[in-house]
């Protein structure tokens, strides 16, 4: 795992780092539907919920090569 709490709240530019895709990306998430939250003005996600997203939606997601 990412050594990080699953429940904490992190930025989404700290978000960016920890997944490796844009923040165009990341915003494409949000408006399909990853759940944010807007603290102080800064939209944060948890990072079971970003790791979730990434794991069914990502770039790699159901290609037969990264699963051997």
């Amino acid at each position: 795992m990412t050594g990080l709490d699953p429940k904490r709240l992190i930025t989404l530019r700290a978000a960016e780092k920890l997944v490796g895709r844009s923040r165009r990306t990341l915003l494409a998430w949000q408006g399909d539907g990853m759940p944010t939250e807007l603290l102080g003005g800064v939209r944060h996600v948890r990072v079971c919920d970003l790791l979730e997203w990434q794991r069914t939606r990502g770039r790699r997601h159901g290609r037969a090569r990264d699963y051997l």
